[in-house]
């Protein structure tokens, strides 16, 4: 019995420094690695080159004059409302991004404020100068693993905030979409209109494609060894580093576990609605974010429709779907602009105040949406960058 309970704990005290050594392992490898800061740097300076091309060919707006619209506006007590429900979207938003996750993070491993925050604004940052999310949602798994979460439920968290946000956003946007495309017959009046009516289509299809894919991958694991199969067939053609077969069964074998994590985590009903709450009001708040903008630079006289102006950023958002810019900069502002001058809901105005208008309530938005999140969560990236650089030299 003595002997017995010596080998016990002789094994718990060999599992848990193999427990440190696989945790020292695991924060030896950074994800900000000298080539991603180029990249997320190559990033950055294009997002800012987008920026400006947007104010100067889309928009065509006097910055100046644009800062000045914004100070009197302030000077108006009914309009303060509206510039602070956008101020509050700017802090509201990146905490619904995150509360998805720590709903069934929390259950795991419990990660410190700090942490969380980091990972908040840092998200924000990527999210802002890349094109969609191949790049924060690796990063994301990436945070989870170091913070303690097993490789595998940090895939399977991620997947399952995927398919909800996915979900969701087909949910909100196929109403939207049916709306316009019954009162928007003057949109196919001139070649660019068809062509954003086309990038409509495409977009909610990328969307619905996206979902089922990412339903399959949750639930079917011949659906992983398949596209595994053919990725490396694709590999091995252009004579790349590909697996082995053995390397596939073992894949094959996790995916398993995925789904039976998958399974866990979806019947854990309380995480699971409270998840597809935030998310819902996260989605409604970013475009009714947009009314918020126009409401501020709303001329007397003039009419704005919420509904309105509501389905027409909800599709444009829809439509930058399969344009690779960082955060849809540039295409989500022409999009929206097509759109507002033919659907919005804005009636007693003339076209050149019109498009003054449309220009500077896009311009407020996207600054609250993105510009502002961007600048704050870069300082979240530069030290999540220089902790990780500095752990990593300490280590070797």
């Amino acid at each position: 019995m003595t002997k017995n309970s010596k080998n016990n704990r002789i094994k718990l005290k060999d599992s848990s420094f193999h427990d440190i050594d696989t945790t020292s392992n695991i924060l030896k490898k950074s994800f900000f690695t000298k080539k991603k800061i180029i990249i997320f740097s190559v990033f950055f300076l294009v997002t800012i080159l987008l920026l400006t091309c947007t104010i100067i060919f889309v928009f065509k707006t006097n910055i100046f004059s644009f800062m000045m619209k914004i100070k009197f506006g302030l000077m108006i007590s009914e309009k303060r409302i509206w510039f602070l429900l956008l101020f509050l979207y700017f802090i509201i938003a990146p905490i619904f991004n995150v509360i998805s996750l720590w709903m069934r993070v929390r259950k795991i491993v419990k990660i410190n404020f700090i942490q969380w925050f980091c990972l908040m604004i840092t998200i924000d940052f990527i999210k802002a100068i890349t094109p969609a999310n191949f790049v924060y949602d690796p990063y994301t798994i990436f945070w989870m693993k170091i913070n303690g979460v097993p490789i595998q439920k940090a895939i399977t968290i991620m997947f399952i905030n995927t398919w909800q946000w996915q979900l969701t956003q087909i949910l909100i946007t196929i109403p939207s979409f049916i709306i316009i495309i019954k009162h928007g017959y003057a949109m196919l009046t001139n070649q660019l209109n068809i062509s954003i009516f086309s990038l409509m289509i495409i977009g909610l299809s990328i969307d619905i494609i996206g979902l089922i894919v990412t339903t399959l991958l949750c639930l079917s694991t011949n659906v992983h060894c398949f596209l595994l199969t053919t990725l490396n067939w694709f590999k091995k053609k252009f004579k790349l580093r590909y697996q082995t077969k053995n390397e596939i069964v073992e894949i094959y074998k996790r995916q398993k576990i995925m789904r039976k994590d998958f399974y866990e985590h979806i019947n854990d009903y309380s995480s699971t609605i409270w998840t597809f709450i935030f998310v819902l009001l996260e989605e409604i708040y970013v475009y009714s974010s947009t009314y918020f903008a126009f409401a501020f630079f709303l001329p007397h006289g003039v009419e704005i429709n919420f509904m309105g102006i509501f389905n027409v950023a909800n599709v444009a958002y829809t439509a930058n779907k399969m344009i690779p810019l960082p955060g849809g900069e540039f295409s989500t502002q022409l999009v929206m602009k097509q759109l507002f001058d033919v659907y919005g809901g804005i009636k007693n105005c003339s076209l050149k105040e019109k498009e003054d208008y449309i220009a500077n309530s896009i311009l407020l938005w996207k600054w609250f949406n993105s510009y502002l999140i961007a600048f704050f969560g870069f300082f979240g990236f530069w030290y999540l960058t220089s902790k990780q650089i500095k752990n990593k030299n300490k280590k070797c």
